[in-house]
């Protein structure tokens, strides 16, 4: 039997859906969470996380980083 795996949904034409053959599918959409350590330089990312999620979390890292950088200045 073939295996599929869907992570956050990437696959914008739909290919994971479609077989000729039946299929078992592994959703891991809940596999959401989205770590970052600046002081570290390193991130985790779940494989469920979406495009707009690790986007979101990046941006909302990158303000409270501008934030910190100038109450320093």
């Amino acid at each position: 039997m073939l295996i599929r795996v869907r992570g956050g949904g990437h696959n914008y034409e739909g290919l994971s859906y479609v077989s000729e053959v039946p299929f078992v599918m592994v959703d891991l959409i809940k596999l959401r969470t989205i770590s970052v350590n600046v002081s570290e330089k390193s991130a985790w990312i779940g494989a469920g996380s979406t495009n707009g999620e690790l986007l979101g979390s990046i941006c909302v890292l990158n303000g409270k980083w501008r934030n910190q950088m100038e109450e320093k200045n």
